[in-house]
């Protein structure tokens, strides 16, 4: 298990493409970006059981593979969020529930039996297609993080609404 802490910032168009220029970000890059078309399915139960319980479940396809996401309920704070998040490699857009049987989220849900029957009901719920750009940053202090834009958009059924959005993810240290 890691721990997601980032900085989410909804952005218009028109200032996202202007933040990785910004002169405080500038000072900060110590590489240079790269850019990867991100594809999330996100799944549920039809009854929203996994999000009543403080969970997301998805599978996202990157350059280097498929990888299955769990993350848990965490603290926002001014805008910080900080929560638990659980990655593994899987090989196709399906849910492996196995892993998942060895997370907290299975307590949290009624016990090992309950939680893995309860995944044999998931649903894919939405999903998410972006343009992901990450820039590398160093603060002065030795702090690690990331710049991530995102431009693209959620679906679900047949509406679609577009994402333009910035966030800085602290790096393990």
């Amino acid at each position: 298990m890691g721990t997601e802490i980032e900085l989410k910032l909804v952005c218009p168009p028109a200032v996202l493409a202007r933040v990785a220029r910004h002169p405080a970000v500038r000072a900060l890059k110590t590489g240079r970006a790269r850019s990867e078309r991100l594809v999330s399915r996100h799944f549920d139960t039809p009854d929203g059981a996994l999000r009543s319980a403080g969970l997301a479940l998805h599978v996202r396809r990157t350059a280097r593979g498929w990888v299955q996401t769990l993350r848990g309920e965490g603290a926002n704070t001014a805008g910080l969020q900080t929560r638990p998040e659980w990655n593994w490699p899987v090989g196709a857009d399906a849910i492996e529930p196995a892993p998942l049987l060895d997370t907290p989220a299975a307590k949290a849900l009624g016990g090992r039996k309950k939680f893995s029957a309860l995944l044999e009901t998931l649903v894919p719920v939405f999903e998410s297609d972006f343009l992901h750009t990450t820039h590398p940053l160093q603060f002065p202090c030795g702090t690690r993080a990331e710049l991530c834009v995102d431009i693209g958009e959620v679906r679900a059924g047949n509406r679609s609404e577009p994402v333009y959005e910035a966030e800085i993810e602290l790096l393990p240290q």
